[in-house]
């Protein structure tokens, strides 16, 4: 099963991934594939098809793809950390335009209502984040 997290930049996609590499789950981060969407798409496919994944779950962090670009079993998880937070983040990693930044997040925000109750509040830990997750899928499993 893929395990799409979904979120604006500095919504800790990429820092989720880490942390659970580092604790032997498979991860794939769709940022490091490509600089564009087209680019992204295709060398997730390639990677998908050459690569053999055997195992339960693939957590896939999605930079800038939709749930429509992902087949098969898969379950889709909005990351959205609350608006203070997610400025913060910014800052920290002094977005360099804070502005689009915020832009994506307005965007992001009005997207999670086709999420069906699979929005994660990242505002904790990445620990207590990724426990959330967890649970989320072996519940709804």
């Amino acid at each position: 099963m893929l395990i799409i997290l979904f979120g604006p930049p500095a919504s800790g996609k990429s820092t989720l991934l880490e942390f659970l590499e580092n604790k032997n789950y498979n991860v794939l981060d769709i940022e490091k594939l490509g600089k564009n969407y087209k680019e992204r798409k295709e060398n997730f496919y390639k990677k998908l098809n050459t690569k053999k994944f055997d195992v339960d779950f693939l957590f896939v962090g999605a930079a800038d793809l939709s749930p429509d670009d992902f087949l098969g079993d898969k379950k889709s998880i909005m990351l959205l950390p609350n608006k203070k937070i997610y400025k913060k983040r910014l800052f920290e990693r002094k977005y360099k335009t804070k502005q689009n930044g915020l832009f994506k997040y307005d965007k992001f925000k009005k997207w999670s209502i086709f999420f069906d109750g699979f929005i994660i509040e990242n505002n904790g830990s990445v620990e207590e984040t990724v426990n959330k997750i967890l649970k989320l899928i072996f519940i709804d499993k």
